[in-house]
């Protein structure tokens, strides 16, 4: 636009500069191009609009209803920061970064919890929850040795209109997950597979955690979950070893329609299996990616399957190896801590990721 109104400036001195020497005609062509000329530069700048955090957020407190809260039609779990177990979490990430260094590289997922995407900050500071966004930075700002963070917060809360997490459960939904392989992928530098570019699977009346942690409150009872999991082309197949040391072959999206009412996000990778291997046979370059998690890595495994020769999970509650061993052993190039933020603060879950190490 500057351009344009310097350009009009010299017009109009080359146009003034022709009066002088003409007749009464040239007046008239001057007024009328210096009018142009002005028309131009008085017209609006538009930009885009800026992004407003809290647009379309609820606006009012959620109420108590056994152990969570309930909003409307939708179940949420309390969120509580400890910095100083948040920062023994970082260093535990930085620690695998550091060994692996010149092995894999190091990536770090925080997951928030639906009360951080969906609340407006207002009620998130009149429940005494802690910003989750600042958490996640937080966590990134304190990574080190080459830990590599994947910031997933501004995207979810971008896209918090839509079914990120399930209203009577926990979990985040695989959407929500999916948006989370989009952000690794572009940390990594590479493509994601589109989302209609998956086959899908659509299980029903699912009432997880949350309806039993009400109390079984009708708001929930009346509002069952509908559960789509997102199958990868390349392979469905899998096996899990389970905490007995028994090897089962499985399906990375298996058939929960017969599933009990609370069991269907146990469609994911066999649920919480201590060790689980994916082998695609349609890739064959050495690619290899190990997903250390909790249960909202489930829902997140399934998209890595067509982007790799091998996928290694280890849930790191109920693994009794060493990653750090593992890695070596199975060529992997790529590790990937994926963990909600209530994981990243427990003393425990931290404790049980050291133990792997």
């Amino acid at each position: 636009m500057k351009r344009k109104w310097l350009a009009a400036l010299l017009a109009a001195s080359l146009l003034l500069s022709l009066t002088g020497c003409g007749g009464g005609d040239s007046t008239e062509s001057t007024s009328q191009t210096l009018s142009q000329s002005e028309q131009e530069v008085t017209q609006p700048v538009t930009s885009e609009p800026e992004y407003n955090e809290d647009a379309d957020t609820i606006q009012t407190a959620p109420v108590k209803s056994g152990t969570i809260y309930i909003s409307g039609d939708r179940g949420y779990s309390t969120y509580g920061f400890s910095e100083s177990n948040t920062l023994e979490y970082c260093r535990t990430v930085s620690q695998a970064a550091r060994e692996l260094q010149g092995v894999a590289t190091v990536y770090n997922i925080a997951v928030p919890l639906a009360c951080g995407i969906d609340f407006s900050n207002a009620v998130q500071e009149e429940m005494g929850w802690k910003n989750q966004g600042g958490v996640c930075d937080f966590i990134y700002d304190h990574l080190t040795d080459g830990a590599v963070a994947v910031p997933i917060y501004d995207t979810l809360r971008q896209h918090k209109t839509e079914y990120l997490y399930f209203r009577t459960d926990h979990h985040w939904t695989a959407l929500g997950a999916y948006y989370a392989y989009q952000q690794f992928c572009q940390a990594k530098g590479v493509e994601p597979k589109a989302l209609e570019d998956y086959e899908t699977m659509t299980f029903d009346n699912f009432l997880g955690s949350y309806y039993e942690d009400s109390g079984n409150n009708p708001a929930l009872g009346n509002a069952p979950d509908t559960l789509v999991a997102y199958l990868p082309s390349s392979t469905n197949e899998m096996t899990f070893t389970d905490r007995n040391g028994t090897v089962t072959p499985w399906k990375v999206v298996y058939d929960a329609t017969n599933y009990s009412r609370g069991a269907k996000y146990n469609c994911f990778i066999g649920g919480d299996q201590p060790y689980e291997e994916i082998h695609n046979p349609t890739l064959n370059d050495g690619s290899a990616v190990l997903v250390v998690k909790e249960s909202f890595g489930n829902a997140f495994v399934p998209f890595l399957v067509d982007d790799y020769q091998d996928v290694y999970v280890v849930d790191y509650r109920y693994y009794n190896g060493s990653i750090n061993d593992l890695c070596r052993e199975k060529g992997i190039d790529d590790v990937i801590f994926c963990n909600n933020l209530n994981a990243t603060g427990t003393p425990s879950r931290i404790s049980d990721m050291q133990r792997i190490l």
